[in-house]
């Protein structure tokens, strides 16, 4: 039942012409939604599970089961929160999937000796662009002191990096014991390590995505 709301330009014959007829306009997007992509509840569970599980499936995660179903021509209302349902109560998803089964265990504090012995270094970017074009900076802490040493920097290279820890380190500090970084090329180029391997320093690398072990 369709109620107008007064006033309207709409006259009540206009709208049971549309809706009242049998066949209208609408009635091929009523039959594609009802004959070829809508299905009922009872059909829902075997689509999901086949799509997820069959002889093609990937046991894919519940969003990506979802957004596959709908690329096969499917969908129903509730198509997002059964994907996940059906996904989360698979046998073989739970039994092989990639979770992690390590035992927790204490965090492991990383010390240094003695003063200026193990630095951190890291980069800081993109920042507020200052007098000679420096966007970006490099910055070292030492682990004992947490003395700071940083620099600006027009680029990220390598050969930047290089210098920076010669004058703001090794010339002012000596040789350091160790240096932890990121994975970025600037740290992990054959000219770094070369500058390490020369003056006998340990490095090592941050876990990636975790800026706060490097310093």
């Amino acid at each position: 039942m369709i109620r107008l709301l007064q006033p309207s330009i709409v006259k009540s014959k206009e709208v049971g012409a549309v809706f009242g007829e049998r066949n209208n306009w609408i009635t091929p997007i009523r039959e594609y939604l009802v004959n070829d992509r809508c299905v009922g509840p009872e059909e829902a569970e075997g689509i999901l599970r086949s799509i997820h599980s069959g002889n093609c499936g990937n046991h894919a995660g519940g969003v990506s089961l979802a957004h596959k179903t709908l690329r096969q021509g499917f969908y129903w209302p509730t198509l997002f929160a059964d994907a996940k349902r059906v996904a989360a109560r698979c046998e073989a998803c739970q039994k092989i999937a990639n979770n992690i089964r390590q035992p927790p265990e204490l965090l492991q504090s990383i010390t240094s000796p003695w003063p200026f012995a193990m630095w951190g270094i890291d980069l800081i970017s993109p920042m507020p662009t200052a007098t000679g074009g420096a966007k970006h900076a490099i910055v070292a802490v030492d682990y004992f002191t947490k003395w700071v040493e940083a620099e600006p920097l027009v680029h990220i290279t390598e050969a930047n990096t290089i210098s920076f820890v010669k004058k703001n380190i090794l010339y002012r500090f000596g040789i350091p014991n160790t240096i932890i970084t990121d994975n970025g090329t600037q740290f992990d180029g054959r000219r770094f390590r070369e500058l390490c391997d020369k003056y006998g320093i340990n490095n090592y690398y941050a876990s990636p995505a975790h800026p706060q072990m490097n310093g």
